[in-house]
């Protein structure tokens, strides 16, 4: 476990200053101009177990956890969204995406640039601790990689919220759980039957269970994958099934405004695409898509040929990592 840190009255009184200030907003900005104020709630935190944030004169605690780190919300009084200073303006075309919403990105990057957010806060395999946002691509099944999942939504979600995120994945056997908890947020995908160990089993409960976040995707709508995916969840979570996520879940609204969920084979009614999800103690912590998330069109040596797969899936990606980090 990570050592504890206090605040000194100096820096908790700072802290004060720039919440009230980021609560009454500035007005010397420019109309229609956001910017991410610091405070936002969040209080000066340092790399540790404990941190401290004010709101309405009370002192708030954040632990962070074992796998990754979570519970970290922007918790002052500015919840007034963005957008109601363009209410009148016309809405963008009907469909999928709509441009960023700022509150919860300012919340993202001022965590980060404590050092909160990090995925190698708990340092895996031994290495410095980082201040990037590190995401692990899961090896499953013994040799089983998760190849053909774009990582170009790492470099947007940076370009979006001026987080700091590893660029590529991190390869990570799903039987080594000491490595995998240094991230917070992973992905399993792939085509094809197969099936998990025992170990693998565990793990995977385990990881999800504290803290860490997984995206399940099946391969241009592989159906065999999809089958053993499912198969795999009854065996690791018995008794427990995955629920459809409605579209006015927070997940479709964290960075972008995503309406609805287009295939590249444009599938509507029941074969329409949707995600489902696996909640632990009221948080999302796992995301499967039978469709695919996987933005083949944007990886490397990859094609979906003749498949069928989330065409907006770049999007709904940022939304999935900004989630994770928030929660």
């Amino acid at each position: 476990m990570l050592g504890g840190s206090t605040f000194t009255a100096s820096w908790m009184a700072a802290g004060r200053r720039s919440s009230r200030a980021a609560t009454r907003g500035s007005a010397s900005s420019p109309a229609g101009e956001q910017t991410a104020r610091p405070g936002c709630g969040l209080g000066r935190l340092r790399h540790g177990t404990w941190g401290v944030s004010r709101n309405h004169g009370t002192v708030r605690r954040h632990r962070a956890i074992r796998c990754g780190v979570r519970n970290i919300l922007p918790t002052g009084r500015a919840e007034r969204p963005w957008y109601n200073r363009w209410a009148a303006a016309p809405p963008r075309r009907a469909g999928t995406v709509r441009r960023p919403m700022r509150a919860y990105p300012a919340a993202i990057t001022l965590a980060v640039a404590s050092g909160l957010l990090s995925g190698s806060l708990a340092g895996p395999g031994g290495q410095t601790p980082s201040t990037k946002v590190a995401c692990a691509s899961l090896v499953y099944a013994v040799n089983k990689t998760s190849v053909c999942f774009s990582d170009r939504f790492l470099k947007r979600l940076e370009m979006e919220t001026k987080v700091q995120t590893e660029p590529q994945f991190t390869r990570v056997r799903l039987d080594d759980m000491r490595r995998l908890c240094g991230f917070p947020f992973a992905i399993m995908t792939g085509e094809g039957a197969w099936r998990l160990t025992e170990k693998e089993r565990i793990n995977l409960r385990y990881y999800v269970e504290n803290g860490g976040f997984l995206v399940a995707s099946a391969g241009c709508s592989d159906p065999e994958w999809v089958r053993s995916f499912r198969s795999e969840f009854a065996r690791a979570f018995p008794g427990r099934t995955l629920a459809r996520i409605p579209l006015s879940h927070p997940l479709f609204r964290t960075v972008y405004l995503i309406r609805s969920l287009e295939t590249s084979q444009r599938r509507h009614g029941p074969q329409a695409a949707a995600l489902d999800g696996l909640f632990h103690k009221g948080r999302l912590v796992l995301v499967f898509s039978s469709h695919g998330l996987n933005d083949t069109a944007h990886a490397e040596n990859c094609c979906c040929c003749g498949g069928d797969e989330i065409a907006n899936a770049e999007f709904v990606n940022v939304n999935l990592l900004a989630y994770a980090l928030l929660h």
